[in-house]
């Protein structure tokens, strides 16, 4: 079982990014990734949350159930 938490979204005016430490915790180790997502300042935070997700999920080299 994972589990999936996300760390001071944080929107970059400059790269017109948002930013994330997104932290996969699967059998007690915590995996970190830092992850960006590019879109506007206005974007609905739970697609942003969502999306942040699924980054993570894909960097990481473990097999996964994305949902």
């Amino acid at each position: 079982m994972q589990n999936i938490r996300l760390h001071n979204i944080q929107y970059n005016r400059r790269s017109g990014m948002f930013e994330a430490r997104v932290d996969i915790k699967r059998a007690g180790i915590t995996y970190r990734y830092p992850c960006n997502l590019p879109g506007p300042e206005n974007m609905d935070i739970r697609e942003v949350s969502s999306r942040l997700r699924n980054l993570a999920l894909c960097m990481s080299d473990s097999p996964v159930h994305l949902k």
